[in-house]
């Protein structure tokens, strides 16, 4: 005997719905804006401080050979050293270190 939902509920209507292929999400984030326009939202500098910091860090190692590049790595690792110590601002911090990447 073959028993249905909607029998028993009293409904004619069957609730087997034809399943539709649902699209994938991904759980990514949008990269964040290093740009200089980034660093005025204060709301996203307060917020995500340290990833911004580890974002800008990752651009300057995939940039290693460089000279310039190993002096802004450690400016911004000395940064975030000083970020986690609560020396200064992460405000300040960080738009110190978007300038010195777009400068």
């Amino acid at each position: 005997m073959k028993i249905e939902q909607g029998d028993l509920f009293g409904s004619k209507t069957s609730a087997v719905k034809p399943t539709a292929a649902t699209p994938k999400t991904t759980s990514y984030k949008n990269p964040p804006n290093t740009t200089l326009l980034g660093g005025l939202d204060e709301a996203a500098l307060k917020v995500e401080s340290v990833y911004l910091l580890r974002v800008l860090a990752n651009q300057y190692i995939r940039a290693f050979p460089n000279a310039e590049a190993k002096k802004k790595f450690i400016h911004t690792v000395k940064a975030e050293m000083k970020l986690k110590q609560g020396i200064l601002e992460p405000t300040l911090l960080l738009r110190d270190s978007l300038l010195k990447r777009n400068i």
